[in-house]
């Protein structure tokens, strides 16, 4: 992924760009433009009032939205084309995506650079931005440690009962998620979190996470934290740090910028913090706000850089908030965006993950169709069928993918049939009706096996690797159902099963389908959705309850995606990255009564 350096200097009206390409100087370009300061001063009143309109309203009828969204991008493409020199502007509007940091200095600390629009997307639409005021960032360099430590200061005011949320709900999510020999967790709520404790603790940890509130008065010019008993950590007082964390999150309003200010964010970085994240306007007190931290928290331990990670984080927000909202665009980093935090020892594989592996991860984050059946079985260990209804899905799934993927890619799928065991595609055998299980994982295998030795770089390519090497297993389970009788309306055999030898097919069938689970967790990262084309927002089946889904933003240009959400309203789909395909031929969904209907038998 393309990363570009730009440094911008300002010397009373004139703006001095310097442009370079990689991580290394490779080529050094250098532009000039003029533009007064009254004009950035009125771009930003105009973003803020339009956040502030948005925050003071309880609800936006769609078309209030759309008029919205629609100012915001003439206001934002403005100072787009009037800010950049035509070079870069030019450079810009070329990329694709990549990792954008800005070397800039005070005057230019409060421009919400995710929020430029280039006349197709948001700049926060397919960069990862990072930004260093006044060269206050320097490279730390983090010596491995066996465990990282996170502290979590929440609500010290006592008067934001969604913050207080958000540190239980972290707390949980991260000790469940992340094994205890990778990460330790400390957590400080309310009135204990004094000034003395605040300066005294967070020197002692990795991560430090704070929700609350911060303050700028006369007082405080340079902002300072509000902390339990009305007592306020001052800016002055964070530079003095001796010892620092590699991350400081302040998910509080303004907590990176006021207007002109940028006291906390530069006191943090002074202090020799290296990766700061707070906000540029206020926020909510809500469980949107904790769903962005939750899902910054996740791909951050995903081995994501923290760019990445922020990345993915707003995106989740921009296709599950109201279309009109700007939590997505609020958070902003100071640092380099390509910087890592956190990996595993050693590259997982097979079986080696399987302790550090929550089933509340199948829960929250498997497709509702795979996670309600296998909570369900949880809770009903006896339940036989329903660990090998789940076991079809999701073998059913994978082949979709793998074999749609095939298909996306206009390599003949006759051409598997030359030469391997099928006179005819299965699918099209059974009039795209009913799917024998045994043939389409056969298919599907051969489809994954031309793939991989094809070499082709596609986003679900660690899926197809996982199907070759689970091949054996998935055979395996499904000789196992078949030997037992087992299909999807009777368990035909079982009652002459003993007790022990019950609990043995679910002990050994559950311990496969959890290393399954694992190996394939790629599925936790792609969304499938039931379309309802452009008007109307999808349905999102993640986790035990399905949800709205914006798959394609209003204020972002798709137009491959729009004419791909028009031709498949109605069906099943997936999205992941730039990857989209219909499962039409192999899932059907009824939004009435919720039931899906699988086309595979056994």
């Amino acid at each position: 992924m393309e990363i570009i350096n730009i440094i911008i200097d300002t010397v009373d009206d004139t703006l001095v760009f310097n442009l370079i390409e990689s991580r290394f100087p490779s080529k050094y370009l250098h532009y000039k433009n003029k533009i007064s300061k009254e004009f950035i001063k009125e771009f930003i009143k105009e973003i803020i009032n339009i956040n502030h309109f948005i925050l003071s309203m309880n609800d936006l009828d769609y078309d209030t939205s759309i008029r919205t969204i629609n100012k915001l991008k003439v206001i934002s493409e403005t100072f787009f084309v009037e800010f950049f020199p035509e070079e870069i502007i030019e450079k810009l509007r070329l990329l694709d995506g990549g990792y954008l940091f800005f070397h800039i200095d005070s005057n230019l600390a409060h421009i919400p650079w995710d929020l430029l629009y280039d006349g197709k997307s948001f700049l926060g639409d397919k960069f990862r931005i990072g930004k260093s005021i006044d060269g206050t960032w320097k490279e730390k360099i983090r010596n491995d440690k066996p465990k990282l430590k996170i502290l979590l200061l929440v609500n010290p005011t006592m008067d934001l009962e969604d913050a207080q949320e958000e540190g239980h709900i972290l707390f949980e999510t991260l000790n469940t998620e992340i094994s205890n020999d990778l990460l330790e967790i400390q957590m400080y709520v309310g009135d204990r979190i004094t000034r003395f404790k605040f300066l005294s603790e967070i020197q002692n940890y990795d991560i430090v996470h704070f929700a609350g509130h911060v303050v700028y008065n006369e007082n405080y010019p340079n902002g300072g934290i509000l902390l339990a008993n009305n007592e306020v950590l001052s800016s002055k007082e964070i530079e003095r740090l001796p010892n620092t964390p590699y991350l400081v999150f302040l998910n509080a309003c303004r907590s990176a910028i006021k207007e002109s200010n940028i006291g906390l964010a530069n006191a943090f970085l002074k202090a020799g913090v290296p990766n700061y994240i707070g906000t540029n306007w206020n926020i909510p007190d809500s469980q949107k706000t904790i769903d962005f931290a939750i899902n910054f928290y996740r791909h951050l331990f995903d081995e994501k850089s923290i760019g990445d990670a922020l990345f993915e984080a707003r995106k989740y927000a921009r296709e599950n908030h109201e279309l009109h909202e700007l939590i997505w665009a609020s958070y902003s980093l100071h640092g380099n965006p390509i910087t890592k935090i956190f990996r595993y020892p050693e590259r997982r594989s097979y079986d080696a993950i399987r302790t550090d592996w929550n089933l509340k991860k199948v829960f929250n984050e498997f497709p509702t169709f795979i996670a309600v059946p296998y909570k369900n079985f949880t809770l009903q260990k006896d339940r036989i069928d329903l660990l090998t209804e789940v076991y079809t899905r999701f073998i059913l799934l994978v082949n979709a993918i793998v074999i749609e993927t095939y298909n996306k890619l206009n390599l003949k799928l006759n051409d598997l049939f030359d030469q391997e065991v099928f006179p005819k595609n299965p699918i099209e055998v059974n009039s795209r009706e009913e799917i024998p299980l045994k043939e389409l994982i056969q298919f599907g295998y051969l489809c994954a096996k031309r793939l991989n030795l094809l070499n082709i770089q596609i986003p679900v390519l660690q899926l197809v690797k996982s199907y070759l090497l689970h091949k054996e297993d998935i055979q395996k389970m499904l000789e196992l159902i078949l030997t037992l009788g087992i299909n999807q309306n009777h368990l035909s055999n079982l009652q002459s099963l003993s007790v022990d030898d019950r609990d043995t097919f679910i002990v050994s069938f559950q311990y496969l389908l959890e290393n399954l689970f694992v190996d394939f967790s790629i599925i936790t990262k792609i969304n499938f959705f039931y379309n309802n084309g452009l008007s109307f927002p999808s349905i999102l089946f993640k986790g035990e309850v399905e949800k709205p889904f914006h798959v394609l933003p209003i204020f972002k240009e798709d137009l491959p995606l729009k004419k791909f959400l028009e031709e498949h309203i109605g069906e099943v789909c997936l999205i992941y990255q730039d990857f989209y395909v219909s499962l039409k031929d192999y899932i059907e969904y009824e939004p009435i009564s919720k039931k899906f209907k699988f086309k595979a038998k056994i």
